[in-house]
């Protein structure tokens, strides 16, 4: 389906060719049985879905259709390593408002990674991707920024993600992606079994308390430290 016939496709038609490539209802169906189908296919018919699912999301009108959005975002973290430039370039739009929805919808899926890749080289790529993302972003608009925090600290190995998260608490450019941080530190202390890490987890969250230069990221720190005391003895 080339672009300008993507451009002027209903959300009905892009879904039904998905569904009917992979046979299955692509925005309800899990993450798992959409990967394992897309691994049957031939490279070009996973080629030609990797192009679909980013034309359809270039479409405004289209990739703010929850269905389209969130079941092209799935195919496409699905088809990875293949789509891995094609993901960058996506979290690398600032505008409009509407891409910062495929931002999200990206990180709801991109900690299928952790779970279930073999490939040590594919999980870095994907971290690193995630972490370039809130070291750099201003917006945390559609709460994407939040939800890649999140994505680190309650789906992602912590072995791998928590040195990520207590740099970016404290280091990332922008506020958004501090405070981004700040959560998935909150949700790594409840993953947490050292003592000692659960200290450094709080100790971090209590110096962006007190010294951040954002409002907003010192009453998130502020905020996350709370919960965290309460949940566990000090």
């Amino acid at each position: 389906m080339p672009m300008k016939n993507v451009q002027n496709a209903s959300k009905e038609s892009v879904l039904k060719r998905l569904n009917r490539t992979l046979r299955t209802d692509c925005y309800i169906t899990p993450f798992d049985i959409i990967a394992r189908r897309l691994v049957r296919l031939r490279p070009a018919a996973r080629r030609e879905l990797l192009v679909l699912c980013d034309e359809a999301l270039a479409c405004p009108r289209l990739r703010t259709r929850d269905a389209v959005r969130v079941a092209s975002a799935k195919v496409m973290v699905a088809l990875l390593p293949d789509s891995l430039k094609t993901i960058e370039s996506w979290l690398k739009k600032k505008e409009p408002r509407s891409v910062f929805e495929v931002h999200f919808s990206f990180f709801c899926y991109l900690d299928e990674v952790s779970a279930s890749s073999r490939s040590d080289s594919l999980r870095t790529s994907v971290l690193k991707l995630v972490e370039g993302y809130l070291r750099t972003t201003r917006s945390d608009a559609a709460q994407a920024a939040w939800m890649a925090g999140d994505l680190l600290g309650d789906h992602w190995d912590l072995s791998e993600s928590l040195s990520v998260l207590l740099e970016l608490a404290g280091g990332a450019q922008h506020a958004a992606g501090r405070t981004g941080g700040v959560h998935g530190l909150e949700e790594a202390f409840g993953r947490c079994k050292r003592e000692d890490v659960c200290r450094e987890i709080r100790n971090a969250l209590e110096r962006a308390s007190k010294i951040d230069p954002c409002r907003e990221v010192r009453l998130a720190a502020k905020i996350a430290l709370d919960r965290i005391t309460s949940s566990k003895p000090p």
